[in-house]
């Protein structure tokens, strides 16, 4: 199956799959600064508490003790859903269900693609990041390359809980985590965790 992508409104890439498309990266902190400065939806002093949570690292030239910092994480479930909004309409976080689906999409997936997307992809910082992940994690699947594997731990919906999914590498968060086994349920949503980012889908 070759792969198909589109952009989201930050001209970030999604690729497309049998019910919706996904984004194919977890939320970066470009994305959501580009949200902050055309909604007006929260001010500095508001980002600053994120970043005590989630420092920033660059997406040009990010070290691979530090990647995870390039994605947003420390939201809470309302403000994710107001950056939603903000992204237009069919998009929303995946159901457990939705989720692995993805996860085992992208599993049988090998990158034919890759230099053509950075190449058309109309962010020039997802051009870049593109590039800097490719040059840490190899290039032999998109399940490597989207982060689902070795990433965060990202926000997925079950039924109308807000629970966790993914497989962090141990360097950023020791675990025992499976993707395909329990889910994460945090104890308190109205925390911040560094470890907790999340991607959307686009349903139809």
């Amino acid at each position: 199956m070759n792969m198909q992508f589109l952009y989201d409104p930050t001209g970030f890439p999604m690729v497309k799959l049998r019910r919706f498309d996904i984004q194919l990266l977890p939320v970066t902190k470009v994305q959501f600064e580009t949200f902050m400065a055309e909604s007006g939806e929260f001010g500095d002093s508001w980002y600053e508490e994120i970043l005590s949570v989630s420092p920033r690292a660059s997406y040009r030239n990010c070290a691979n003790e530090n990647r995870e910092n390039v994605f947003i994480t420390g939201l809470l479930p309302q403000e994710i859903m107001k950056f939603a909004r903000w992204m237009g309409e069919g998009f929303a976080l995946p159901t457990v269900a939705e989720w692995r689906d993805i996860y085992g999409c992208l599993s049988y997936e090998f990158i034919k693609e890759y230099e053509q997307l950075i190449s058309k992809c109309p962010s020039q910082q997802a051009s870049c990041l593109l590039k800097r992940l490719g040059e840490q994690l190899g290039i032999d699947s998109w399940l490597k390359i989207s982060l689902m594997k070795d990433g965060l731990l990202e926000w997925t919906m079950d039924g109308n809980a807000w629970v966790g999914l993914g497989s962090p590498r141990s360097e950023f968060l020791p675990n025992l985590y499976n993707p395909f086994g329990e889910v994460v349920r945090p104890i308190d949503t109205n925390t911040r965790s560094p470890y907790f980012g999340c991607r959307f889908l686009r349903r139809y």
